[in-house]
């Protein structure tokens, strides 16, 4: 069987000939292509609130450099300060702010794909930041073609495990991914000592079909049942 990866960097494509002594393939440079990607969706997005600023892509000796504003705290870096516990507030506004760049990512005809808390920066005023896998959804799972629903589902598990504090299938090492797929059809059960819009919101993303736009006014007015917030100048950015 021919590896998918040589030295963990190169992935192996097309057999180009073979011989006495061995054989030829053609091979992509998986990190390069990572951040050539990740630069061209930035410039895409464009500089606008929540999106991270380009100064430079290139090549450095025989490294490949993506150069970007330099971005705050890890969501889950402030998370675990705080023992694990933020109030009403705090997760209301992040998941409002949350909406509105998923909002705007998907406009562009992106999708996010995986929101988890250790690419979420956070931060205050003009040096505030986020960064946008244990957090994606179901059909992800399943190798599915991902759409805007599966963005909306991910960020409904990144609120219960702000609510919560940890999710089931966190806490569980050698965990098959399986298993994580089945504790995710039971994660309503999470929900039951939660304010209901959270479990209203895992609902509506799984009701959604794959080409159906979200409503994101919608999920804002949920949120904002759950509390009054105060924005405090805080600002949240995204990239992938």
């Amino acid at each position: 069987m021919i590896p998918v990866r040589v030295n963990g960097r190169y992935r192996l494509k097309d057999k180009v000939g073979s011989g006495a002594y061995g054989e030829v393939y053609h091979a992509s440079d998986i990190i390069g292509e990572c951040l050539e990607h990740k630069y061209n969706v930035l410039r895409q997005l464009g500089d606008t609130v929540g999106i991270p600023h380009v100064h430079w892509f290139g090549r450095e000796d025989s490294y490949d450099a993506l150069v970007l504003d330099h971005l705050g705290q890890s969501l889950e870096s402030v998370f675990k300060a705080y023992q694990h516990s933020f109030s009403h507030n705090t997760i209301v506004f992040i998941a409002h702010q949350l909406v509105c760049r998923l909002q705007y990512i998907h406009s562009k005809h992106f999708i996010h794909r995986n929101l988890k808390p250790n690419d979420i920066l956070i931060g205050t005023g003009k040096d505030a930041a986020q960064d946008f896998s244990s957090f994606t959804s179901i059909n992800s799972h399943a190798g599915m073609e991902l759409g805007h629903r599966d963005d909306i589902e991910s960020l409904a598990y990144l609120l219960i495990y702000l609510f919560c504090g940890s999710l089931p299938w966190l806490c569980c090492s050698g965990i098959s991914d399986k298993q994580v797929v089945e504790m995710k059809y039971d994660t309503m059960k999470l929900c039951q000592d939660l304010p209901e819009e959270v479990e209203q919101i895992l609902t509506y993303s799984c009701s959604l079909s794959f080409d159906q736009k979200p409503d994101y006014a919608f999920l804002c007015r949920l949120l904002q049942r759950i509390n009054i917030v105060d924005l405090n100048g805080l600002q949240v950015y995204v990239t992938q």
